[in-house]
């Protein structure tokens, strides 16, 4: 045999061996990458939901509808705005223990979900302290409007949701 021709099964099988390798190596990477998403998945969906988004959800929407009109309002009471609050504290510490499930999936998701709903809680307090205050603007409105805090409540929550569905599609 020649010198090329040995050069070339030597290079050949190189090229044989090397892709055999490759693609037994790309079988097992995606076994792994599907079993480590189906766990995922399944903290996602039987765990983390149930737990923490589902009542997260649930709370964030009861919470819209049970604002009480601002101080403007013809409705305006403030006894009210001291039982919306004292509910909300309640459900915030239930569902402020609950989002530490978010941390079971990673803490980059837990981290800034908490925030978002921290900021919601700061909203409530700034919008029950100022009506309670009668806090108006120079054209007689309130300073923190009763829509004002529905809209944040939303933004807040819309926030923590897209956080999830972005972690979601990350497991794919």
């Amino acid at each position: 045999m020649s010198a090329d021709k040995i050069y070339t099964m030597v290079v050949s099988t190189l090229a044989l061996f090397l892709s055999g390798s490759l693609a037994i190596y790309t079988l097992f990477k995606d076994r792994k990458a599907r079993t480590q998403s189906i766990s995922d998945d399944y903290w996602l969906r039987k765990v983390v939901s149930p737990l923490a988004i589902e009542p997260l959800i649930k709370t964030m929407l009861e919470t819209i509808s049970a604002i009480p009109p601002d101080c403007c309002g013809p409705n305006f009471l403030p006894d009210a705005l001291d039982a919306f609050m004292s509910k909300y504290q309640q459900d915030h510490r239930i569902q402020s223990t609950n989002l530490i499930a978010f941390g079971l999936l990673s803490p980059k998701l837990y981290d800034p979900a908490s925030e978002a709903f921290d900021e919601v809680e700061d909203a409530v307090i700034t919008y029950c302290n100022s009506n309670r205050n009668g806090l108006k603007t120079a054209s007689g409105e309130p300073v923190e409007p009763k829509d004002k805090l529905a809209e944040r409540i939303r933004t807040h929550l819309n926030s923590i949701l897209q956080l999830v569905r972005e972690y979601q599609s990350s497991l794919k």
